[in-house]
């Protein structure tokens, strides 16, 4: 099984808020925003929208 790494931290059970994500990822308001139109994997909304890491890279590594 191979270990999902961000920023030399060890990706398990980590949930982020949106400006957290886009600063793990760098990566644009915009960018996050056309993703989730894509399916992007998130649970709540507006400010209380949080994304599960280990999820989104995974979702990141078969659709972006």
């Amino acid at each position: 099984m191979t270990e999902l790494r961000v920023a030399n931290t060890q990706v398990e059970d980590i949930w982020v808020s949106e400006p957290e994500l886009r600063r793990r990822l760098g990566v644009s308001r915009s960018t996050v925003a056309r993703w989730r139109q894509r399916g992007f994997p998130h649970v709540g909304h507006d400010r209380l929208r949080r994304y599960h890491l280990p999820t989104v890279l995974r979702w990141i590594s078969e659709n972006a």
